[in-house]
């Protein structure tokens, strides 16, 4: 750690009690992670905001993901990192998806199913957002089937991106199959050819009656190029999570897994390193694999949350701040370090000349 600037270097704050010095880590010292915790949401935000200025104001990808316990937090989060990305000149990097709340307005649409990791995740997908009906198949038949068809176009076309259209062509496939990739088939014998016919096309307009219902999270024409593609042109997104279970919480899941995988399929960048925020997540579930690759691939890893210890998949050189809440919209922040009583107090603002 050091206490005077070097370039390039990793800004924490300026100290508290001597506002001309500002407390840095080297960018090695970064790319062994940070963790902040305390008791204060509010606090930690504010704290992870604010090292977030280092991607943002040196041109760097950053991806900021928080969970939304309500509306206030959620819009102070966005205006907060939109107006620090507007005044460094860079509001054509700045994108928001929210997935909180499946019936918010804000922020950029996106295809979900570009970011599904397997079929059965996709067939549940639709099953939890709408439940199809059984006139023609089960329940269960629905769900394997539609989990074969996104698997095939997963296996067969690996380098394109699932689309509604590609899993109901592939659901035409298995229609004329005489086998099928189930391995109970015993209600097979109770439909004749017409009614499994029938079955079949039923079962393709409820795929696209779901994606229709829920046009912002299965659009294939938006303007943001969607998370896989986040670092390759360093965008600053902010990533709005659901806080809980249910259908937005199981998205959530989904988003959350695909932006881990992006981390490990990151560019490496020989510049200033990328940044990616996990705040209030319940579970944010990192592998020692996914902190590696950050470090590798030159992305800093930054964890909030109320629990004093490091992550698991941290290693012991992971910086470590205390996040308290002193009065309002005052915070502290504490670096945990080797010297003096174990902390360097922080002042959250800060600019350097």
């Amino acid at each position: 750690m050091k206490t005077q600037e070097t370039t390039p270097v990793f800004t924490l704050g300026r100290r508290y009690g001597n506002e001309d010095v500002y407390v840095d880590l080297t960018i090695q010292d970064a790319l062994n992670h940070i963790h902040a915790f305390g008791p204060s949401s509010a606090s930690r935000t504010d704290m992870l905001i604010n090292i977030s200025r280092n991607a943002i104001e040196n041109n760097s990808g950053l991806v900021f993901c928080q969970a939304v316990a309500n509306e206030a937090d959620r819009n102070a989060a966005m205006l907060s990192i939109m107006n620090r990305a507007v005044n460094i000149r860079r509001r054509r990097d700045f994108f928001v998806l929210d997935i909180s709340d499946l019936k918010s307005k804000l922020g950029n649409t996106f295809n979900i199913l570009e970011h599904v990791a397997s079929g059965d995740q996709a067939a549940n997908l639709f099953l939890e957002l709408t439940v199809p009906n059984q006139a023609y198949f089960p329940v269960w038949v629905s769900r394997a089937l539609i989990a074969a068809a996104g698997e095939r176009h997963l296996s067969s076309h690996p380098d394109q991106p699932l689309t509604v259209d590609g899993l109901c062509r592939k659901l035409d496939e298995i229609k004329e199959e005489t086998e099928f990739p189930l391995e109970d088939m015993a209600w097979r014998p109770a439909l004749d050819g017409k009614s499994q016919k029938r079955g079949f096309e039923f079962l393709a307009e409820y795929v696209r009656t779901v994606a229709s219902t829920h046009p912002r999270i299965f659009d294939t024409t938006s303007k943001w190029s969607g998370i896989r593609h986040m670092f390759d042109s360093r965008q600053i997104v902010v990533v709005f999570l659901a806080d809980g279970d249910g259908i937005a919480g199981w998205i959530s899941k989904i988003v959350l897994d695909a932006v881990k995988r992006a981390i490990c399929e990151a560019p490496i960048t020989p510049d200033y390193p990328n940044m990616v925020v996990f705040n209030d997540l319940a579970d944010v579930g990192l592998s020692d694999r996914e902190t590696a690759a950050a470090a590798s691939r030159r992305i800093v890893l930054a964890v909030g949350d109320q629990c004093p210890t490091l992550p698991a998949a941290f290693s012991e050189k992971a910086a470590r701040f205390r996040c308290l809440l002193r009065d309002r919209n005052e915070f502290d922040h504490c670096l945990a370090t080797d010297e003096g009583n174990g902390e360097i107090g922080l002042y959250s603002a800060w600019r350097r000349a």
